[in-house]
């Protein structure tokens, strides 16, 4: 129990340092979107789908709080179908769920399940692949490469560009080695490397980025992990008792799924949706961990408190929420095909 809390505190440390990184992001966002913009010029038409799918998809991964805002006024940069862009701005920032370790709902995850990141991502690694086929999909065939013409004059971008080239670097080493050092504790020294280099390439104040941290969502955050340990370890102490309880009135997998689905529905929140799939996962088993998050990532995407999906959906049309239906549709039982035929 006493190592449980410990961990807390780590994770809840580690947050923070991602969300002062964030911040430093947001500051040269300006610069990035510059750099990517440039690396889109005089390409190929295939080449240049390719380079635009593989840069975004970066910007996705980057700790940006709101990174969809950011990623569709880079998007309106171009002459293009706003409202073909507004879904594909969705698809690239959202990829980050099924793997991120900057990411508060895979943090809660391995916190609560006592998973290794590189166990995560292997049981996240088919639907990973299937989200990747679905956004190329969407790229190759509903975008067309003449929407690429850049309306922004972007001239004098060169001296930036090995600059952001360094920050990419940075952060996707700092992911690769979070998943080797599997460790709270690595995780807060790596970032807090991560983040004293950038602050002091920078030369931003300290008091600046630290006062720009949303303590509310970080407060909330410490509450969400605290209480999933807690519930955590009275499931495990009553674990036997659940199952009777569940074995006596003929419960199966199937009554537990739209249960979840809905909770995470309502929640719409990520984090609450990785403490609803870990409390179903300590019950029913670790191998019906991925069935169970594929299946509240889902639901989280479709909530209407969901602020991603409440932007596209207001600032573009309706149609929207017919796109990200089909999309969910599609991955849930993709994966549901997959799971019952090779896992269990």
């Amino acid at each position: 129990m006493i190592k449980s809390l410990l961990e807390i505190w780590y994770y809840y440390i580690f947050l923070i340092l991602i969300l002062m990184i964030s911040e430093i992001f947001k500051i040269r966002t300006f610069s990035i979107c510059k750099t990517l913009l440039f690396l889109l010029q005089n390409k190929s038409k295939y080449l240049k789908k390719i380079v635009f799918c593989f840069v975004f998809l970066i910007l996705g991964v980057l700790p940006i709080p709101g990174r969809i805002i950011i990623i569709d006024s880079l998007l309106n940069t171009f002459e293009n179908n706003k409202d073909k862009f507004g879904n594909l701005s969705y698809l690239v920032t959202h990829h980050y769920y099924l793997w991120s370790p900057l990411e508060p709902s895979v943090i809660i995850s391995l916190a609560t399940l006592d998973l290794r990141y590189v166990t995560f991502l292997e049981m996240m690694i088919i639907p990973l692949v299937l989200y990747f086929i679905f956004t190329l999909i969407y790229l190759i065939f509903f975008i067309d490469s003449k929407n690429f013409q850049i309306t922004e004059n972007i001239e004098n971008v060169n001296q930036d560009i090995k600059s952001d080239l360094y920050d990419f670097s940075l952060i996707i080493l700092s992911i690769f080695l979070a998943a080797i050092f599997n460790n709270p504790l690595y995780l807060c020294v790596i970032y807090l490397i991560v983040f004293l280099i950038l602050l002091i390439k920078y030369k931003i104040p300290f008091t600046k980025v630290f006062t720009l941290i949303d303590i509310g969502f970080t407060l909330s955050f410490l509450l969400i992990l605290i209480l999933a340990v807690l519930i955590k370890n009275n499931i495990i102490i009553n674990k036997q008792l659940i199952l009777t309880y569940i074995e006596h009135y003929n419960y199966n997998i199937l009554y537990i799924i739209p249960i979840i689905f809905i909770l995470s529905f309502i929640f719409g929140s990520s984090s609450k949706y990785a403490a609803i799939t870990a409390y179903a996962t300590l019950v029913i088993g670790i191998k019906y961990f991925p069935l169970f998050y594929i299946i509240d990532y889902c639901a989280y995407l479709l909530s209407p408190l969901h602020k991603c999906t409440f932007f596209i959906l207001f600032k573009y049309n309706k149609k929207f929420m017919y796109f990200i239906l089909i999309f969910c549709i599609i991955l849930s039982m993709i994966y549901s095909l997959y799971f019952y035929t090779f896992i269990i």
